[in-house]
């Protein structure tokens, strides 16, 4: 059984660059903003999975839930759900609300590897 490198996160805030050792500033994160009662993120959260595998050692994948996450949700101008973000090194790079194809979103990181 292989291990997710996908961080669900808890508390208030967080920083990236000592999460699970790795220098976080020169990893592509995908950073997934979600609620338990949203129906598109549901419907996204598989291929976020998937991509959570497929990409594994090259992507840090985190998923937020909103609810728990008001502060870090506001402070990336959280409006709709799903959102999910690209952040390299340290920036955005890119982000898309809604429900996407899981080829879009590869297109997507392939883009910022």
């Amino acid at each position: 059984m292989k291990t997710l490198n996908i961080l669900f996160m808890f508390g208030l805030l967080f920083n990236l660059k000592p999460i699970m050792g790795m220098d976080a500033s020169s990893q592509l994160q995908i950073i997934a903003f979600w609620a338990p009662w949203c129906l598109p993120c549901l419907q996204l959260s598989p291929i976020i999975h998937d991509i959570t595998q497929r990409y594994m050692g090259r992507v840090l994948v985190i998923k937020i839930n909103v609810e728990e996450q008001q502060i870090t949700s506001e402070q990336y101008n959280i409006e709709e759900l799903p959102t999910v973000i690209f952040l390299k090194e340290g920036r955005v790079v890119h982000r898309f609300s809604g429900t996407q194809s899981q080829g879009s979103v590869e297109r997507l990181i392939h883009q910022f590897l």
